[in-house]
């Protein structure tokens, strides 16, 4: 990282600078029907700023974010076990890269949480690396980029364990040696995209290897936007994940306050075993866009569904404001979205996400599950929704 923040220095004295950002606000209203849950309001305001260095052939890219966040009751990321910091200051990305002819290669924080298909819910705008459903990490990576014709490739690796703050959306137990594979082909033919994904994840918890996760997804994309404004879009993706959790079953007691032998007592709650795991997922969208009196307005939908024990890496990160696609949901999702396009700049959205949750995650293996009314605290929970208004500014 010290020759990384050298070499910034340095090209920064005579490279070419362009800075752009975004502040977005987002008030959303949370419900469910456990009747031990209140119904909560959450604020948060995001500030983006997109820093790029260019010269000749050296390219560096920085995005800060600050992250404002309040709630009613402390709220606690359902995937994991911290609340969420109520500010932070973390980095999006910071790479630098060198090109040769068709050729680039790479290092530094690498982003693949604002990816493909998000550009639906926004205004045609994402610059993150693969498929959304499947990783909306930040990983610190070493990374080799092909581009020829209308083929773009990108191969690597990479680690959440960062030295450069990436958002404490990641529970920091699984940070110390887990580290991810990537390849991502993306194909583009007029007004379809083709892009193909392939994933391991080596897993750690509080530094002990617990499993393997296996991920290949595949997304279609037709966009008729500037011409009947009709954009339709679609991703399948499928999942192996061979647990180890029992390597780690000491520490997984250990960090939860889980005495011995509990998993005797509520069996269905605990997979702290040596299985393996295969899943499957589903995501069709859509968006319409349409102009009345010369305003600009969308519609856009998406269902998500998800098949026997299902993992990715959507972690659901703390600034993308979408829940439908993480990795701990079963069945069904389903997410709505209209904006006005006030100019290019200025964006108002209404955003409804109804998620149904009828299963908590089991102890040992998040990808399994069991009813909640079976967990190890039964939860009278079958779904939750989020109502939210969104302005974005981008300047």
């Amino acid at each position: 990282m010290n020759i990384l923040f050298m070499l910034l220095l340095a090209v920064s004295l005579y490279a070419e600078t362009h800075t752009s950002g975004k502040i977005q606000y987002n008030f959303s209203s949370i419900s469910t029907d456990c009747k031990s849950f209140e119904e909560d309001e959450i604020s948060q305001t995001l500030l983006q700023f997109n820093l790029d260095y260019n010269y000749k052939d050296i390219y560096i890219q920085i995005t800060p974010m600050v992250n404002i966040f309040h709630t009613q009751n402390k709220f606690i990321q359902p995937n994991y076990y911290n609340t969420w910091d109520e500010s932070e200051l973390f980095l999006r990305s910071f790479y630098i890269s060198y090109t040769d002819n068709e050729i680039t290669f790479g290092v530094g924080l690498l982003p693949f949480s604002d990816s493909d298909t998000i550009k639906y819910n926004n205004n045609y705008t994402s610059n993150g690396e693969g498929i959304y459903m499947l990783n909306d990490n930040n990983l610190a990576s070493v990374f080799l980029l092909w581009k020829h014709n209308n083929n773009r490739l990108i191969t690597g690796i990479g680690t959440v364990d960062s030295l450069l703050p990436n958002g404490t959306y990641i529970a920091d137990e699984l940070k110390e040696n887990s580290y991810t594979a990537f390849i991502i082909d993306t194909y583009t033919y007029n007004k379809f995209k083709f892009t193909n994904e392939f994933l391991y994840n080596s897993i750690y918890f509080e530094g002990v290897h617990t499993g393997d996760a296996y991920l290949l997804g595949s997304t279609i994309e037709y966009n008729d936007s500037e011409v009947s404004g009709v954009s339709i879009y679609t991703t399948i993706g499928a999942s192996m994940y061979k647990n180890n959790s029992i390597n780690a079953k000491q520490e997984i007691y250990k960090r939860f306050g889980i005495p011995e032998g509990t998993e005797l007592l509520y069996p269905d709650s605990f997979a702290i075993n040596d299985d393996t795991y295969y899943g499957q997922a589903l995501l069709i969208g859509f968006r319409k866009d349409f102009d009345i009196f010369s305003e600009e307005f969308y519609i856009n939908a998406e269902y998500f569904h998800t098949f026997n024990d299902w993992s990715s890496g959507n972690q659901g990160n703390v600034y993308s404001g979408k829940a439908t696609q993480t990795f701990n949901i079963r069945d069904n999702s389903y997410y709505i979205n209209a904006g006005y396009n006030y100019n290019r700049n200025l964006q108002i959205k209404l955003i409804y996400q109804y998620i149904e949750l009828e299963e908590s995650s089991r102890i040992g293996a998040p990808m399994t599950t069991t009813p909640n009314k079976n967990y190890i605290i039964p939860i009278d929970l079958t779904y939750t929704d989020i109502l939210s208004i969104n302005f974005s500014y981008r300047f």
